[in-house]
């Protein structure tokens, strides 16, 4: 693999892009520069599209790169074997990675120069059947949301979380892989008053977290065979108002904790779910005492990222009359749905365009239809009704949703309906991220 090292005769005059990789430490073996030059230029594209990483997966006879955009792989540019490979060489050797080994996963980290800012970017370079998948993930200093409201909750919503966790008990916090799990997790326990309250936080040495003010993590590692409940006791010591535990995997770290409640603490524990139902179902599932888990539950908070439209090319549309039966929406209730269309511009701008051959699409989103996201939250205080619908065993979830809904519990869905009327989102962008 030495041919993408030195320089090749007889090439095109390079235009360096204003961005360059810089790693600490070892010293970088001379690159070719052409392929450093498209390896910076992916980069540098990537940041002006919003992008949070560049993936480039690589077959050996090409490599398709695509781009993460407010949560969505956009597929961009499709490379040829040669050049795919050579930068994805480039990127493992700035990552510190042995380009000589072929490990399952490797992780390594450089920084991009990019005019004045320095943006850390880590990278995981992974082998899967057929195909090697280098991801380049660029932490380009995008706020995050902290708060609940930041995240779309209603500040009534918010309240009333925050009633349930001033007593002992237990708040369970779930949302699916990869979709806003630790910020809702966070933003949750920032719903406590830390100053006030002594709040341990647990987590896995593997978790990339942003740290909890006044909530210092103590962390457990699971090569070592250790699990929450391995340092829990010790923290026990502190005699904390609040343990946390971002996710609950093992009966004796659920036995250990409902423990707490009976000692005046509140516990707040994350488990990764689809929505409330199945979280709950599965947190039973750890108990050997199910009912003192259901005793103890206060409320359980749901949550899903989804793309927002974007204001400047959205379109209002009348819902076929199909699809409000489809989703149980009586004729006539909804007025309009709205989706990703021609961007509203100025006459004389989109003339200017089409007499420069410049593509019409909007220059605030740059086509894509989404900017920005929002969340997709499901709220589920506990009574006594609902303690006993949990209680009984299911195997059937979809059944217990039902009845869920029957009392009056909004779920999933119904939270992106309204969404969707309101024109915060289109009806496929729910579609897509309930998977119905």
């Amino acid at each position: 693999m030495a041919w993408f090292f030195g320089k090749k005769q007889q090439e095109p005059e390079l235009v360096e892009p204003p961005l360059h990789f810089v790693r600490h430490g070892a010293p970088i073996p001379q690159l070719n520069p052409f392929l450093y030059v498209h390896a910076r230029m992916i980069v540098l594209n990537a940041l002006g599209a919003r992008a949070d990483v560049v993936r480039v997966t690589f077959t050996g006879q090409k490599a398709q790169v695509q781009y993460q955009i407010d949560g969505v792989y956009h597929n961009r540019e499709v490379l040829d074997g040669q050049t795919g490979g050579g930068i994805v060489a480039i990127y493992k050797i700035f990552a510190g990675f042995d380009l000589k080994q072929r490990v399952p996963f490797q992780e390594g980290e450089f920084e991009v120069q990019h005019l004045n800012n320095r943006i850390p970017c880590r990278v995981e370079d992974q082998l899967v059947k057929g195909a090697e998948i280098i991801s380049l993930h660029l932490d380009t200093g995008k706020p995050r949301p902290h708060k609940l409201t930041d995240m779309g909750l209603a500040e009534d919503q918010v309240e009333k979380i925050k009633q349930a966790m001033e007593e002992p008990g237990v708040v369970l916090v779930t949302a699916p892989p990869h979709l806003g799990y630790s910020t809702v997790f966070n933003a949750v326990v920032r719903v406590i008053d830390r100053y006030m309250r002594d709040v341990v936080m647990v987590q896995s040495v593997k978790d990339r977290e942003e740290e909890v003010e006044n909530a210092p993590p103590t962390t457990f590692d699971p090569d070592k065979e250790e699990t929450p409940a391995t340092v829990i006791p010790q923290l026990l010591l502190r005699y904390p108002n609040v343990v946390c535990v971002r996710k609950v995997a093992d009966k004796e770290t659920m036995s250990l904790l409902l423990e707490q409640p009976e000692k005046e603490r509140l516990v707040v524990m994350g488990l990764l779910a689809r929505d409330d139902t199945e979280a709950i179902y599965r947190a039973l599932a750890l108990c050997e005492e199910p009912e003192k888990l259901l005793g103890q539950l206060k409320v359980v908070v749901g949550h899903r990222v989804l793309r927002k439209l974007c204001e400047l090319c959205k379109t209002p549309y009348p819902p076929p009359p199909q699809l409000l039966q489809q989703l149980g929406i009586p004729q006539g209730k909804i007025k309009a749905f709205f989706k990703p269309g021609p961007p509203r511009l100025p006459p004389e701008e989109i003339e200017r365009m089409q007499k420069e051959g410049i593509p019409i699409i909007c220059p605030q989103c740059q086509g894509i239809g989404y900017l920005g996201q929002t969340g997709l939250f499901e709220v589920l205080f506990l009574n006594d009704q609902l303690r006993q619908l949990f209680l009984k065993p299911t195997q059937d979830l979809d059944a217990v949703r039902q009845a869920l809904r029957k009392l009056g519990h909004r779920t999933p869905l119904d939270e992106g309906i309204l969404l969707a009327a309101k024109g915060i989102t289109a009806i496929q962008e729910v579609s897509r991220v309930l998977k119905v």
